[in-house]
């Protein structure tokens, strides 16, 4: 196991690695994953967000998919209409996909080689 000062040095290890994460400034940045086949339903008041309650799919043992994203620590946006877009992981509907349930799950905001 590592001792805390190598832990603490991470970033620095890494970017000796990986040289281009030098780069990687405090602008903040995000990620979109697009996907088709989400099984949803979406109503005038979701703010164009799918509430993570309304999606149906379940995982290959049957979980729920929101419940799988829970027990992996991973925040859902969308519970309420009341939440600051972009401040946790977000589902959302994405028209130019072609396929039923098109959609992109949408990163909050990163910044740097920490995000």
């Amino acid at each position: 196991m590592e001792d805390c000062a190598s832990v603490e040095n991470w970033e620095g290890r890494l970017k000796t690695r990986y040289p281009m994460l030098r780069y990687f400034t405090e602008r903040p940045f995000g990620v979109e994953i697009e996907f088709f086949g989400l099984k949803y339903s979406v109503s005038a008041g979701d703010q164009e967000t799918i509430p993570p309650y309304k999606i149906m799919n379940r995982s290959a043992e049957g979980m729920l998919l929101p419940r799988v994203f829970q027990e992996r620590g991973i925040v859902l946006n969308g519970f309420s209409p009341t939440e600051t877009p972009y401040e946790a992981w977000s589902f959302v509907p994405d028209d130019s996909i072609k396929g039923a349930g098109g959609g992109e799950l949408v990163s909050p905001f990163f910044q740097g080689c920490r995000g």
